[in-house]
């Protein structure tokens, strides 16, 4: 898991895949960027605070993308944990 959340960045600190941005709703991680340059993987769009979520490492993320991610990862845990062993289509 480490090795997946270290590969989103190279060597010279280039972000190999095409932004995602989303939307952030976090008031205490929008708070933290007013008046202030933003980090490469946050940007200021018409609706507020947006998130590069391929780009930018777990522990970056807004709080609310943060909980998004892990409530997935942990449906996707049972899922694997309820099986004996997963059929190629299952993966």
């Amino acid at each position: 898991m480490l090795k997946i959340l270290l590969s989103c960045y190279t060597k010279n600190g280039e972000k190999p895949y095409e932004p995602r941005w989303k939307p952030i709703s976090d008031a205490n991680f929008i708070a933290k960027f007013e008046n202030k340059e933003l980090p490469t993987y946050v940007r200021k769009s018409e609706n507020g605070f947006e998130i590069d979520i391929v780009n930018a490492y777990y522990t970056r993320l807004s709080a609310d993308w943060q909980n998004e991610n892990k409530a997935a990862a942990e449906v996707v845990a049972k899922i694997i944990a309820s099986k004996e062993q997963l059929t190629r289509d299952e993966i």
